[in-house]
């Protein structure tokens, strides 16, 4: 699916062309950024009832570039007074490979990723057409980069040549959305009392289920329905990154989980839960309750976003 282009030319290279701009076309760019959205996130992970250590990690968190103007004789009807970006991120990781490589596996993955994020040159997304694309280009870079580094680590810790990791990576900035996965973690879109999933498992059950030769029911008592087809890890081989761009309304709600949650809880009642419109904490916390309460076979992680239009003063 593909972005809508919402804006102008001359919106699109506003910071390469600003003495073209008129009052009512940086009135309409400002109103086009991201100061109107209202971002509740959150996330929690638990190590279950029956594993002795959590190998799941995540990560939520936004960065952000802002001015605000603190002083000026120009004419609010002419500038606003604060210009704001803020990209979030929630980063889910299931590490594999016994419990040392899974662990580190899964930290290794995120930390890689934090690092090669802060390394890139200028801002990490743009509201502008065609900025999504190249995001999603440095995603797939990025991930090819982490299996790089997981497969340099297992080199200099060789008991650790096993480990492997999914990792899903969603960010936003506005209503702008991308998700970056490998593996069998998910993300949902959750809008209008639906919930959608937006990745398809790289698992052995899954290509079953696409070539038609499963249901989904009988893929859950498959024997193999735990083997991945895709995953980052420390072999050279190459990485099956899935990518996806959206927009996204106000009161869409994305969670990012692991299988720890889904093989637990149905999405049905996923859904109930995301439909109660409480905090992304609370919601977290349920969610990973109600996976305990199911058996909590399983490390357990949740991080959801919750969008809303934040009031105009």
């Amino acid at each position: 699916m593909a972005l809508p282009d919402r804006k102008t030319d001359a919106l699109a290279n506003a910071d390469t062309a600003p003495f073209l701009l008129t009052p009512e076309v940086l009135r309409r760019f400002h109103e086009s950024q991201t100061a109107n959205v209202s971002v509740d996130i959150a996330g929690a992970s638990h190590r279950g009832m029956v594993r002795a250590t959590n190998q799941d990690h995540f990560l939520v968190g936004h960065i952000q570039r802002s001015l605000d103007i603190l002083d000026t004789n120009i004419s609010a009807d002419f500038i606003p007074r604060n210009y704001g970006e803020t990209a979030y991120g929630m980063v889910v990781a299931d590490g594999m490979g016994g419990t040392r490589a899974g662990d580190v596996a899964s930290k290794l993955a995120i930390r890689t990723l934090l690092e090669l994020v802060m390394q890139t040159p200028g801002w990490i997304m743009r509201a502008t057409p065609g900025a999504a694309e190249e995001h999603l280009r440095r995603q797939r870079e990025r991930f090819d980069q982490i299996q790089q580094a997981l497969g340099d680590y297992a080199a200099c810790y060789p008991t650790t040549e096993s480990m492997g990791t999914t990792l899903t990576v969603v960010a936003s900035l506005g209503l702008d959305f991308t998700v970056a996965h490998v593996g069998d973690s998910r993300a949902y879109l959750f809008r209008g009392g639906e919930l959608l999933r937006v990745t398809r498992d790289q698992t052995l059950v899954q290509g079953l289920i696409d070539a038609g030769k499963l249901t989904p029911e009988t893929a859950k008592r498959h024997p193999q329905r735990h083997v991945l087809t895709g995953a980052l890890t420390a072999a050279e081989r190459p990485v099956d990154t899935q990518l996806l761009k959206m927009h996204l309304d106000f009161g869409d709600c994305i969670l990012v989980c692991t299988d720890g949650l889904t093989n637990m809880v149905p999405e049905p009642a996923i859904a109930e839960v995301l439909k109660t419109g409480g905090p992304a904490r609370t919601n977290c916390k349920t969610l990973i309750q109600q996976a305990l309460e199911a058996g909590g076979t399983d490390n357990i992680t949740v991080a959801i976003a919750r969008y809303s239009e934040r009031p105009r003063t």
